[in-house]
């Protein structure tokens, strides 16, 4: 669960105006936006979060929400379709969506990308390639995004059949929300490195310790910066 944490936790620490990394390569984690922001995140979650917070997914976090036992819930976009679904949802009528509010860096919220790739030992590459063409085609991202799966093409939120669905308070907000997301988004979802299962374990474990009163978020950067630091390295 660890490496899942700098996912809802970037927002917290790019808002700041602080980045993962320096000009230098270095991580920056000994910057005062990295303390405000474990201290933020982590007083949300201990003193206002769900009992075993510190263990639940995304999944977890949908469920609590749609049944109405959590005010708030820090959501991916897709997870829309999931939330506000009444036949699997109690709040549908009374939810809103809104970003994260800024900080004094702005609002930069951590946008997570899917892709497809083909392999090069691939026995079929006209077919995969084919496949690829059809999955990302204009067409297809216009579908998707009617069932609640956001849709990177620019082209889709000027597609008729898009913005017919736009008809409700909610759904705009969900649109407002995702235009954010494409203007200001950050594209990192934890320092760059080759080892970024470690890397945002680190950061997960950290963050969780404060979460958890073992550690301070003084004491947590001070072990992060630590650890990434031979971590980027390599």
């Amino acid at each position: 669960m660890a490496a899942a944490l700098p996912y809802t936790y970037g927002t917290f620490f790019h808002n700041t105006g602080t980045e993962w990394l320096d000009d230098s390569g270095a991580p920056n984690f000994d910057e005062p936006g990295a303390v405000e922001s474990i201290d933020t995140y982590a007083t949300l979650l201990r003193e206002y979060g769900p009992q075993g917070s510190i263990n639940n997914t995304y999944t977890q976090n949908s469920a609590l929400f749609a049944q109405g036992r959590a005010a708030m819930a820090i959501e991916s976009s897709n997870e829309y379709g999931v939330v506000a679904d009444p036949e699997n949802s109690t709040v549908t009528d009374v939810m809103g969506v809104f970003p994260i509010p800024p900080g004094e860096g702005g609002n930069h919220p951590t946008v997570l990308q899917w892709g497809l790739s083909m392999s090069r030992f691939s026995e079929n590459k006209e077919a995969a390639w084919e496949f690829m063409q059809w999955a990302t085609s204009p067409d297809m991202m216009v579908q998707l995004a009617l069932e609640g799966i956001v849709s990177p093409r620019a082209s889709t939120s000027s597609d008729p059949r898009y913005d017919d669905q736009i008809d409700s308070e909610l759904r705009q907000e969900w649109e407002d929300a995702l235009a954010l997301i494409k203007e200001e988004g950050h594209p990192e979802v934890a320092p760059p490195g080759a080892r970024q299962e470690e890397i945002r374990t680190a950061i997960g474990e950290g963050i969780g310790a404060v979460i958890l009163g073992q550690l301070t978020p003084e004491e947590a950067a001070s072990q992060i910066q630590t650890q990434l630091e031979a971590l980027v390295e390599e």
